[in-house]
């Protein structure tokens, strides 16, 4: 959850760009590919240091995986802070989001190398932890990517220092101490409304939890992780391994902790790597539908009228250039698609293109997976369409791999659930739908919990499982609940549905609702009725400790029931 407002405290000078503005190189290293305006020597140092900073996050976690899995992290490093601010708000000097084409993509400038950049690092820590721990609660994630967010490396001493406290966070935690530590554990896809000082806030707290326990509790912490790693419950495995740190227990010791100020950190060596990179001249229509794909995504930006001319008139210009691009294709939801797999038969997103707008038509995708067998994105779809074909072997093959090439995404994790349950793997779809909504990022749509909610719950009735939201509400019960204060007129239906309707929902800290799941034996339309109904409604929001907290409520409705 790494918040957009990341201010630049250092600045160093701009490196040197290309000539011509308009002249990108792609560079593609073992582990990146980084797309950049920069001059090829300045470029290709920058690749190297990806790769450093790679390899120094996985060398300081311990508890990672044995043999770090393949797939390359795109990467676009703009040459100056002021480029950057074209696409993203006065402030923001990185951020992660996906393409077009759903591709994990980094956005950073120049003036900060990769060793300095916060956000690369924290990032990147998230995919290394999405890698080796199965489970993965979000307090966890965001803990562990704070922590190694201050990664320092002394190039002179060729060391790396691991640990180091932040001292932005400390400042804040000291002015704005802890008050709940149970909704710190609870916190979950919840976490995509926060606000950015909430959004930090929660970050902070999470940082504070995992240093205290990386420093005071190291080999309880890996034995933490490591159950994590086999997939146990989160909250039964901290229990077990921290048997005395209840609640009021580790209040009072983070409490300590954090006034004591006796934060440890260490050393590392510098790993060694291999910078080398291949690298390429980008066309210039591919240069445009780069800058028209960031001009849509502009965070802390507004969508107005004036960006989004500017982003047609780059992908214009893309098409003017070369009518066949597919990235240029794929953001003007218009054009011919096969028109892109005349002009680049060899790449992958034109098969993916023709493929999307043909109902993930199997001959498209099956090209698109032999041009990019080691794509997530494209083994998804693979799976989908093998999946429609009736060959579900394959297809949860292809989904687990996905999975493995690109960990810890919603989007491949919920592929994969889907294809379990239809298959009748209970228990394996429940767990990894669970974790979808575990990883669930901060870019995702609004409604995409409740989806995913309402995914995970009928899984649940159709195997017979006591629903996880239930379990979740028993384990971290508020003082007091939620009290209804008013709803909107009920569903008018013609005649009452068969069988009970059940609602899953989050009554949010100011009493709105949200994450609304329905299920129940009635139609689409039926069920759609009542999630409206639902969310109409306002309450006096639950207790903990005499503050607000969110709950999770699942009810059986009638149409007599307000």
């Amino acid at each position: 959850m790494r918040r957009l407002l990341l201010v630049c405290a250092l600045l160093c000078c701009a490196r040197p760009r290309q000539a011509e503005p308009l002249a990108f190189l792609e560079l593609q290293s073992e582990h990146f590919t980084l797309r950049t305006d920069l001059a090829e020597p300045q470029a290709h140092q920058a690749v190297a240091q990806l790769e450093l900073v790679r390899a120094a996050l996985i060398a300081a976690s311990t508890w990672r995986r044995p043999t770090p899995l393949p797939g390359r992290l795109n990467v676009i490093d703009l040459a100056s802070k002021d480029e950057l601010e074209e696409f993203v708000r006065e402030g923001i000097v990185g951020f992660v989001t996906a393409d077009a084409f759903g591709e994990r993509i980094l956005v950073m400038s120049a003036d900060q190398s990769p060793e300095e950049q916060t956000v690369l690092k924290h990032e990147m820590a998230h995919v290394i932890s999405n890698e080796a721990l199965l489970r993965n609660p979000r307090w966890l994630s965001e803990g562990i990517a704070c922590y190694l967010e201050t990664l320092r490396f002394d190039r002179g001493a060729h060391k790396i220092y691991v640990g180091e406290p932040s001292a932005d966070r400390i400042a804040f935690l000291r002015a704005h101490p802890v008050g709940d530590l149970g909704s710190v554990f609870a916190m979950g896809s919840e976490a995509l409304s926060l606000s950015a000082e909430a959004g930090f806030a929660y970050e902070s707290a999470a940082w504070l939890l995992l240093h205290f326990l990386a420093n005071q509790r190291a080999e309880r912490l890996e034995a933490f992780l490591a159950r994590l790693g086999r997939a146990e419950d989160p909250r039964q495995a901290f229990a077990a391994e921290f048997p005395d740190l209840g609640e009021a227990a580790l209040q009072e010791q983070l409490a300590g902790y954090l006034a004591g100020g006796a934060y440890v950190s260490y050393s590392i060596p510098e790993p060694q790597v291999d910078g080398a990179a291949s690298s390429r001249v980008l066309p210039r229509a591919e240069v445009h539908a780069l800058r028209a794909d960031l001009l849509r995504i502009s965070p802390g930006y507004p969508r107005t009228p004036e960006r989004t001319a500017r982003m047609q008139t780059e992908l214009s210009l893309a098409l003017q250039d070369d009518p066949g691009n597919p990235l240029a294709l794929e953001l003007s939801e218009s054009g011919d698609a096969e028109a892109a797999t005349h002009l680049h038969p060899d790449d992958w997103r034109a098969w993916v293109l023709l493929a999307d707008r043909n109902q993930n038509a199997p001959a498209a995708i099956a090209r698109a997976a032999k041009l990019a067998p080691d794509n997530a994105g494209v083994l998804s779809r693979l799976a989908w369409a093998e999946a429609a074909a009736g060959q579900r072997k394959k297809a949860i093959e292809h989904a687990r791999r996905a999975n493995e090439l690109s960990p810890g995404r919603t989007v491949h994790l919920d592929t994969l659930a889907s294809l379990l349950a239809k298959a009748g793997r209970c228990d394996e779809a429940i767990r990894t739908e669970q974790r979808a909504i575990e990883v669930l990022p901060d870019t995702a749509p609004p409604d995409a919990a409740g989806e995913l909610r309402a995914r995970l719950s009928q899984m649940e009735t159709r195997c017979g499982r006591t629903p996880s939201q239930v379990e979740m509400e028993e384990t971290d019960a508020p003082d007091t609940a939620p009290v209804r204060k008013s709803c909107g007129e009920p569903p008018r239906l013609a005649a009452p549905p068969k069988g009970t309707i059940t609602a899953e929902y989050t009554v949010r800290e100011d009493g709105s609702v949200a994450e609304v799941a329905m299920s129940g034996s009635a139609t689409e339309a039926v069920l759609r009725a009542f999630k409206a109904f639902v969310r109409s409604c306002s309450y006096q929001p639950a207790t903990r400790g005499g503050k607000p907290v969110a709950a999770r409520i699942r009810q059986d409705l009638s149409l007599g029931r307000r």
